[in-house]
């Protein structure tokens, strides 16, 4: 259940739709207990969200058939990887900033 936004007079705006989309955000609204505003918001974000991946996914797509900048990539990729080689046991358990779990040290 999603509770209605609050937004002051001075950030709105005025946006024409089609009946048919104000009916199917109104029917989305009244099933969520909502407003047609906080519907239309989280669709808009959900929006950008989609299209942003899509341009990601299709600039690596356009990164793949590029041999020397994909070797490139690569290669940072590969000095990330050393990170973990740093002298901490991957078995450590940590409970809270500064504190290791006894028990996940045991047998060590």
């Amino acid at each position: 259940m999603h509770t209605k936004n609050t937004v002051s007079s001075r950030d709105k705006t005025t946006v024409r739709i089609s009946t048919s989309t104000r009916n199917k955000l109104k029917e989305i609204a009244d099933q969520e207990n909502t407003t047609l505003l906080s519907v239309l918001e989280r669709a808009v974000e959900l929006y950008r969200r989609q299209q942003f991946l899509q341009d990601v996914n299709e600039a690596y797509q356009t990164l793949q058939q590029n041999e020397k900048e994909l070797a490139e990539l690569e290669s940072v990729y590969q000095e990330f990887d050393t990170t973990l080689s740093d002298g901490l046991s991957m078995d450590e358990n940590w409970i809270k900033e500064g504190e290791v779990d006894d028990e996940s040290q045991k047998g060590k």
